[in-house]
């Protein structure tokens, strides 16, 4: 293989078996051809080789097994060192890329605009059996993104490509036991390299998985206490830190909410309300949901008085 290559994309898979074939084929059916696909297997025990063995007339497909498990994020710093391209793009191994141009257009915006280090793309949400869910985009411009970075993850893990020298001076992807918001922190620290961006347009679906309601309240948590740890570590890099917090921390008491809700004693008031006094209960959801967004509007109102008074 040619040492030179424009892209190195990185799959780092923990038993994924299941979902990766379709995440491979979105990969080769790209328009944009000069790149190297490298899967980082981290989860032995499964049959993630043998599917990865389907493919091995693909010269482009480079597969590794990590014994001992080095865990996804450490992997993902693997795929980095080794990768040859000048960019790197990620996509999760229960993705896909959904725009056969996704590559195609990333690298076309890159060399066009040196000064981005780091560009992303629209989303769109899918079940487990790829019927679509939902679908939006993210900021687009770089202003937009900065302004709203602190309190938001503007990017998509598997829609971005970006430089790999800037990723590197970056340090990488933090290596954490549990990892949560690891590609949340690079995106903050690659925005003090250069440019950040999204694309308008849909380049991938993402996965989402029903592993119970509790589960999910309890893995948005953790989540959420990381994500505002990242805002005091970047509060000088990016505007509106107090904003931010404020935000995060409604959000923090959002979840804590749910996950109190479904333990006992409340899980039997909730179903003692639901089928006893539905009424009761529509009114308590919606009063919820409604002082949560109020005070969210009114965190956010000053700068949206600036940004009109600007105009």
């Amino acid at each position: 293989m040619n040492n030179r290559i424009k892209v190195s994309i990185i799959i780092a898979t923990y038993k994924g078996s299941r979902f990766i074939r379709k995440a491979i084929e979105s990969v080769l059916a790209q328009t944009f051809a000069d790149y190297e696909l490298i899967i980082l297997d981290d989860g032995p025990g499964d049959e993630t080789g043998e599917v990865v063995r389907e493919f091995e007339k693909e010269r482009r497909i480079i597969y590794q097994r990590s014994e001992p498990p080095l865990g996804l994020f450490e992997s993902a710093n693997r795929g980095l060192r080794e990768a040859k391209g000048e960019y790197i793009a990620r996509i999760d191994d229960d993705d896909v890329w959904v725009d056969v141009d996704k590559l195609k257009k990333q690298v076309e915006f890159l060399d066009t605009h040196p000064e981005y280090v780091l560009v992303g793309t629209g989303v769109i949400g899918r079940d487990e059996n790829g019927t679509e869910l939902s679908r939006g985009f993210l900021p687009e411009r770089d202003n937009e993104i900065r302004e709203k970075m602190l309190a938001q993850n503007c990017f998509a893990h598997s829609s971005v490509m970006f430089r790999k020298s800037a990723a590197m001076a970056s340090g990488g992807y933090r290596e954490a036991r549990r990892p949560y918001s690891e590609d949340y922190d690079l995106w903050l620290k690659l925005g003090t390299k250069g440019k950040l961006a999204n694309l308008s347009i849909y380049g991938f679906g993402y996965t989402r998985h029903n592993r119970g309601v509790l589960f999910a309240f309890r893995e948005r948590f953790i989540v959420a206490i990381k994500d505002l740890y990242l805002c005091g570590k970047y509060k000088d890099k990016y505007p509106h830190y107090w904003r931010a917090v404020s935000l995060r921390s409604v959000g923090i008491l959002n979840v804590l909410l749910h996950i109190v809700s479904d333990v006992p004693p409340f899980i039997y008031l909730k179903r003692f309300l639901k089928s006893k006094c539905p009424t009761c209960w529509q009114a308590i959801k919606f009063s919820h949901r409604i002082i949560l967004q109020g005070i969210c509007e009114v965190i956010r109102l000053p700068s949206r008085i600036k940004k009109v008074a600007s105009k």
